[in-house]
């Protein structure tokens, strides 16, 4: 979760062109499908999901990215302020045990 924010969080080089195809996918299928491609390639080198055959782990980690991704919206783009306002670490704490829920053990 902190490489997740890291990426969308750090130096604007790297993650203002990331926002920018966020914002876009919102209204342009064009960018859907960049955004689409840049979560789907993060989902598939997983050594997890290949082990797993693209099967149930690639459905948790595609709801995991899909969570983290609204979380992006919600703090970065519509910058709602209880998630705007506070520091990355603050996010951590409620969040990941909801990630570790969805992408724990399979059998559960």
């Amino acid at each position: 979760m902190s490489e997740w924010l890291g990426i969308w969080e750090g130096n604007p080089v790297d993650s203002e062109p990331l926002l920018a195809m966020l914002r876009g996918a919102m209204g342009n299928e064009q960018a859907a499908t960049q955004l689409r491609e840049f979560l789907e390639a993060r989902i598939t080198e997983s050594p997890v999901a290949r082990r797993d055959n693209m099967g149930e782990t690639a459905l948790r980690i595609a709801l995991a990215s899909s969570m983290l991704v609204g979380v992006t919206v919600g703090r970065r783009i519509v910058r709602v302020p209880a998630l705007a306002n506070g520091s990355a670490e603050a996010l951590i704490h409620p969040l990941a045990p909801a990630l570790q829920s969805i992408l724990g053990d399979p059998d559960r």
